[in-house]
Order: structure tokens, then C-alpha cells, then sequence
């Protein structure tokens, strides 16, 4: 990135942004009137309610199926994890009006036009034999992107197949012939997909904070004094408490200690942050299966075994789990936003960022699958079953460590994907130590009012 891009042209002309942002009316925005914190002001202001719609309501949501609808444990659980999947689906669309807002709906549009026709250029040439020299793929010149204002991708050796579209067989239909950079953007997209798919099952964890945490909390002693009770969702604060903490500690402790270790300005990579968050969440649901044994073993050694038997445990026992949630959240969630907008190409950074949301969705829907599956499976052959709408006797603990199973084999899969991942060289590689600070800045540029600064690389 050039100073010019970054700091406004010199010699005392007027600073206008150098990405075409105009302002309501149409007209070109100076950088020293915009953003800045008022607009800053206005996005987190608008993000504070939001969030505390949002949250009030999932957080609250379980309780008020069982309690006032008198849904089981199964039914009030899967209804929350397949409505908060409808809601973290939604950014699909908001990736499409965003951009239609922004003045980028057409190169949005044009741009996933030309992914598939990569996809059916290439399956059409599927017996074409691809050069081992790239410079024999159809690209177009320098000068023809730069008349166009856009990059050129060069080739890389990742998903060979796609290379196919761009194979020069006498047909120039954008049916069967793609440029090299077509195909690049591509294989950019489609080489995220298996850490899309390795983040479904933590996003199944993070949704139990919200469904049978709540539940657990309901059956525990919940007084503070004689005269106040904590309302059983009322522990979700701990979760955003220890994500707004860790956060900080993370960008001002962690990133610059490690950073003398590893010389990457971010301290560690991308894919590093989103291993440890999911790592975390195989911790996280350790700690809630040892949080439920003991549960049980109170419930049956006081002979507490009705359904509204109030078992004499703190609530507070629930708090490990809750706070530790919040600190994978920070690595993960944020690594996963970072991950898949940088790693995306320039005219689909909005698809890229609604990969992260779409793991969510996902998640929450896989959540009901197998809360679901696991539910009618243990009941079979006249078997108590583990999930139960008396959670006094059900075995709520083999479900949890069941979880605990298959979260850690998804975070040796993750390891795997991310060993064969090879980063966009022209947006972040990790082994010259180009990557930028975490996702911080971007809130920061935003604020100055500039597009075109977002860039991933240090140019």
C-alpha cells in the first residue's frame, strides 16, 4: 500500500478517499470530515443494542419454552439451536444488501457468475491436459486489469482441476475458457471450505451455553441471599464479561510477548488463534462433563431425583465453563472473521466475512441433529435414554462427554486442514511475516473513513 493511499496526497490537495466513497448525496468524501469516532460512535452504539437484543433473547429463550410453552429438555434445546441457525444465516443476505449499499453489488454479482462458470468451464474440459507451464493458461495483461482497476492473482499449484478452465483449446466462450486470475479467485473461495467445515462442531459447543448450561442452571441452587434469586440465564454475562476481558489481554499482553518469539506482527497466525480457540472448546466441554458428574452424584446421594428438585449446588459451579466459552470465543471467533475476509478475494469480501457467520448457522443446526440423534438412539430398547426433561436423572454427563469425543476429533482433523493450507500470497503469508495486527485495526480504519486502506497486505 502506498503512502498516498494511506495518508491522503501530499502537497496540500484535498484528501478524498481513493476508493471511490462518495457521501449520501453522491459526492466524493474528504477523509478529514468522515468517520473518525462519530460514525465509530454510531456502529458501536448501534452493535450495543443489537447485541443486547439478540442475547437477552437466546439467552432467555429455554427457559421461557420449558417454563411457559411446557417444552421438553430435547424440544426447547433444538428450537433455540435451530432459531439462532436462522439468524446467523441471515448475513447470507446481508452480505448481498451490504454490498448493493456499498456500490458493489454488480462486481458481487459478476464475480459469483464467474465462480461458477470457472467450476463448469473446468468439469466441461475435464480430459484436458493442463501445462506444466502456467504461462501457457489464458490471462490477460497487466495493462487490461490495471484500465479495469483490478488485480492480477498469479497461478498457484493448489486445486490443479480448476486449472483446467483456463486451458486455450480454440474456444473462447467464458462457458469453457477463464483467465488464470478467474480461476485463482476460485480456488479461494473453494480452499476455505474445509476450515469452514472443521468450525461446525465448536459452534455446536458455543450454543450449549445458551440451551442446556441454562437448563443445568435451572435445577441448582440459585439463591444470593434471602431474598434475591440469579435467574438461570443470568451466567451468560460471565460470557461476554470474559470476552470483552480477554480481548485487551490478548492484544496488549499476548500479542506483543509472543511476537518477540515468533516476529509475526500478529504473534501468532490466523490459523494458530482459531487452533487454540478450538482446542479450548474440547476443554470447555471437559470441564461441563466433570460440572454434571458432580451434579448427579448430589442429586442421588440427597435423593434428589424429581424433576423441580432444586439440587444444593451454587450456580456459580457453572461459571468455569462460562468463562472459559468467552475465551475461546475471542480466539476463535475472531481468528474465524479475520481468516475468511482476508483470505477471500477483493470483490467477495462480503461472501468471505458470512463464511464465519455461516459456521454458526451450521453449527446451531448440527447442535439440533445431534442433541436429536443421541436423544432417540439412547432411548431404543427400552433404555431410560440420556437426555431426559428431568435432567435429576438423566445422564446428561454421557452426552457431554460424547461431545468431548467428537470435538477433539474434529480439532485433529483442523490440524491436518491447516498443515496443507497455503495462504493467498498476495493477501497474508505468514513465512515473510506480513501479516497484519488482528482485527482491531480494521475497526480502526473504518473509523477513518477508508475503504481502501483495509488491505491485508503490508505493501
Amino acid at each position: 500500500m502506498s503512502v498516498v493511499d494511506e495518508k491522503g496526497l501530499p502537497s496540500g490537495k484535498e484528501d478524498y478517499t481513493q476508493d471511490g466513497t462518495v457521501d449520501l448525496k453522491g459526492r466524493p468524501v474528504l477523509r478529514s470530515k468522515t468517520g473518525s469516532w462519530k460514525a465509530c460512535t454510531f456502529i458501536v452504539g448501534y452493535e450495543l443494542f443489537e447485541r443486547m437484543a439478540y442475547y437477552g433473547i437466546s439467552s432467555n429463550l429455554v427457559v421461557f419454552l420449558g417454563s411457559k410453552l411446557h417444552e421438553g429438555t430435547v424440544a426447547s434445546s433444538n428450537n433455540v439451536s435451530n432459531w439462532a441457525g436462522v439468524v446467523w444465516t441471515t448475513p447470507l443476505v446481508g452480505a448481498y444488501i451490504a454490498d448493493a449499499y456499498l456500490g458493489r453489488y454488480w462486481t458481487f454479482i459478476i464475480a459469483s457468475c464467474i465462480y461458477l462458470l470457472v467450476f463448469v468451464a473446468a468439469g466441461i474440459k475435464w480430459k484436458a491436459h493442463v501445462p506444466h507451464d502456467p504461462k501457457q493458461l489464458h490471462e490477460l495483461s497487466m495493462e487490461e486489469y490495471a484500465n479495469n482497476s483490478r488485480n492480477r492473482i498469479d497461478h498457484t499449484s493448489t486445486l490443479r482441476f480448476l486449472d483446467k478452465a483456463a486451458v486455450k483449446t480454440g474456444k473462447t466462450s467464458p462457458w469453457r475458457l477463464c483467465t488464470v486470475t478467474q480461476v485463482e479467485e476460485t480456488k479461494q473461495m473453494t480452499k476455505m471450505v474445509p476450515i469452514l467445515i472443521t468450525t461446525l462442531i465448536p459452534c455446536t459447543m458455543l450454543i450449549q451455553a445458551h440451551t442446556l448450561f441454562i437448563k443445568q442452571g435451572t435445577t441448582l441452587d440459585r439463591s444470593m441471599g434471602p431474598n434475591f434469586e440469579i435467574p438461570p440465564a443470568g451466567l451468560s454475562a460471565i460470557l461476554i464479561i470474559s470476552m470483552l476481558t480477554s480481548i485487551p489481554i490478548y492484544d496488549r499482553v499476548f500479542v506483543p510477548v509472543i511476537r518477540r518469539y515468533t516476529k509475526n506482527p500478529r504473534g501468532i497466525t490466523m490459523l494458530q488463534r482459531l487452533g487454540a480457540g478450538l482446542l479450548m472448546y474440547v476443554l470447555i466441554m471437559v470441564i461441563a462433563w466433570l460440572t454434571e458428574r458432580k451434579r448427579l452424584r448430589v442429586a442421588r446421594e440427597k435423593h434428589l431425583l424429581g424433576q423441580h428438585d432444586i439440587i444444593p449446588l451454587s450456580i456459580f459451579i457453572l461459571i468455569p465453563q462460562y468463562a472459559l466459552t468467552g475465551v475461546a470465543e475471542n480466539f476463535a471467533e475472531i481468528a474465524k472473521m479475520d481468516f475468511f475476509y482476508y483470505q477471500a478475494p477483493e470483490g467477495m469480501k462480503s461472501l468471505g466475512i458470512s463464511y464465519s457467520t455461516t459456521s454458526v448457522a451450521l453449527g446451531c443446526f448440527l447442535s439440533s441433529f445431534l442433541l436429536s440423534t443421541v436423544a432417540d438412539i439412547t432411548k431404543k430398547h427400552s433404555h431410560q435414554g440420556w437426555i431426559l426433561d428431568n435432567l435429576n436423572i438423566s445422564r446428561l454427563d454421557y452426552y457431554y462427554a460424547f461431545m468431548v469425543i467428537l470435538s477433539f476429533l474434529n480439532f485433529l482433523c483442523f490440524l491436518v486442514t491447516a498443515k496443507f493450507f497455503d495462504y493467498n500470497v498476495d493477501v497474508t503469508h505468514e513465512k515473510s511475516g506480513s501479516e497484519l495486527n488482528p482485527a482491531s485495526l480494521d475497526n480502526a480504519r473504518i473509523c477513518q473513513g477508508s475503504e481502501s486502506t483495509a488491505q491485508p497486505d503490508a505493501k
